[in-house]
């Protein structure tokens, strides 16, 4: 991807904690926003220039984009060319402080921009891909898609259309 990300960082704050959020919204959009997109990336993060251009095009479309840093700053991509770096201490930190903050921050998207009148979708990239399934579980999602070389079981289990 090319070009010159458009969205900005904000903060939700979950349980006093500021999580760092891409957020990305369409252009000329006036009103409360009807179509959320909440964006799970991969280990790469959600400020990643190819996430924030990912993330700009949903919102040219129409929707307003929020994109989770579960990684607080400490993506794989500052250490990807790292000799010491401790992939597996570092997965097992970032996948509990997903786990951790996850939920409250899509708790914290819901209450700031409601449910009524308004249609949650997800997109999971590979590290994110869970994170689609576990809203999907909720019934929250009108819909969902991952990606990630992964197959899983919990299709079976879902009510949500994900793709």
């Amino acid at each position: 991807h090319a070009g010159t990300p458009a969205g900005r960082r904000i903060d939700i704050d979950v349980g006093g904690v500021p999580v760092p959020t891409y957020f990305a919204e369409p252009r000329n959009s006036s009103g409360p926003p009807r179509k959320v997109i909440l964006y799970f990336p991969d280990v790469f993060g959600a400020f990643y220039p190819n996430s924030q251009l990912l993330q700009d095009y949903f919102a040219t479309q129409g929707f307003t984009v929020l994109g989770i840093d579960y990684f607080f700053g400490d993506s794989y991509a500052l250490h990807v060319n790292d000799p010491n770096f401790d992939r597996p201490t570092w997965r097992e930190k970032s996948v509990n402080q997903a786990k951790t903050f996850t939920p409250g921050w899509v708790n914290a998207i819901q209450q700031k921009y409601g449910t009524e009148g308004v249609k949650y979708f997800a997109v999971g990239y590979c590290f994110g891909a869970p994170y689609v399934f576990d809203q999907g579980e909720t019934g929250l999602l009108a819909a969902g898609v991952y990606i990630s070389s992964k197959p899983t079981d919990r299709l079976l289990a879902l009510t949500t259309r994900i793709l």
